[in-house]
């Protein structure tokens, strides 16, 4: 396993213990810690190498690729941790691999502060088939598929879930989206074409309420996105939102229908749709929405809504909307479903 830290004394302890007699190596690359981290990470049979901050943590992540002996290279973060059931599964995934050239996708849940209702689901690649030729690229975002196509890797996704704790706490959020929008704004000054970069930009600004800004960055990337790119419907959905933040609802709706005619069945613009039908008052279009969400949807397809809290939530708007219009009994109806979904659900 590879990883890398910086004052993460609070974090790093939960996190190889939910993977403690699953890897054969612990590599920990520290970039400048201050704190216990490193002995921390000893304390757990790591073996720990300095390397000095560069503004890059596809850099830190390559330098501990360096240092990985294994056939298999899994990373995990100080802040990300194995559920009971997942530690199972990726026992299971671990204990069944070859040397062929492939990858593993997994589900990264990112835990709201205390309070917040929306928990935001993320899909990424961490483990896959030790290479010389497959590295970690931007400063920020950092991306390892472009490596991994070139050589011909076969990416399966799986089931796992890692749950991420890391911006929960507001202070710690802030500082870390300043750090991030920084070294976003140093990949976009080397590659101002970049879509993804862009992407992550406009996701950044849309996080600090600057929809303008983010708007703007959207719009550029989407025009430079390939065709066909999964993240299209990320872009499209980002660029609802802030037409939505600007007060520009009526844009809003269209830029929604537009990108639905791309997705019919994506449940995050599905949802918006229905918001922001419900916000101008086409309350029978909003009502369609809802109830086609709760018939229809493509799986893991709305991000920021969950798979069971999507059908919690989908159910709430519904009944609201009843009760809004006065359909007392039809509201009543659909309450004690919703109160039932929120067992085992809301983060």
């Amino acid at each position: 396993m590879c990883m890398i830290v910086r004052d993460e004394e609070q974090n790093l302890a939960g996190c190889l213990e939910s993977v403690a007699g699953l890897m054969d190596e612990i590599v920990v690359v520290d970039t400048g810690s201050t704190d216990g981290t490193r002995d921390i990470a000893r304390q757990f049979g790591a073996r720990v190498f300095d390397f000095p901050w560069v503004d890059s943590f596809a850099a830190a992540r390559n330098e501990s690729l360096r240092h990985a002996t294994g056939d298999w290279i899994f990373c995990l973060d100080a802040d990300e941790r194995l559920t009971g059931e997942s530690r199972t599964k990726l026992q299971q995934l671990l204990a069944g691999l070859d040397l062929k050239n492939k990858a593993y996708g997994m589900t990264f849940l990112y835990r709201p502060e205390p309070g917040n209702l929306l928990t935001t689901e993320v899909k990424r690649v961490r483990l896959y088939r030790h290479h010389p030729q497959v590295r970690w690229q931007n400063r920020i975002c950092e991306d390892i598929m472009p490596d991994l196509h070139a050589l011909g890797f076969r990416v399966e996704w799986t089931d796992i879930t890692i749950e991420h704790i890391g911006y929960q706490d507001p202070v710690v959020r802030a500082r870390k989206w300043e750090r991030n929008l920084r070294l976003l704004q140093l990949d976009y000054a080397e590659d101002a074409g970049n879509p993804y970069t862009l992407f992550a930009l406009g996701r950044m600004y849309h996080a600090l309420e600057r929809p303008a800004d983010a708007l703007l960055m959207l719009q550029r990337g989407l025009e430079h996105l390939n065709a066909g790119d999964p993240l299209g419907r990320g872009f499209h959905r980002l660029i609802v939102e802030c037409h939505r933040l600007l007060g520009q609802t009526p844009a809003a709706l269209a830029a929604c229908c537009a990108a639905r005619a791309c997705y019919p069945l994506d449940a995050g613009l599905r949802s918006l749709e229905a918001q922001l039908r419900e916000e101008l008052g086409d309350l029978a279009g909003a009502e369609s929405c809802y109830l086609h969400l709760l018939r229809e949807q493509e799986p893991n397809s709305c991000g920021g809504l969950p798979d069971g809290l999507l059908d919690f939530w989908t159910r709430h708007q519904l009944a609201s909307l009843y009760a809004k219009q006065g359909r007392t009994a039809e509201a009543n109806a659909l309450w004690p479903a919703v109160e039932s979904l929120t067992d085992g659900v809301l983060p």
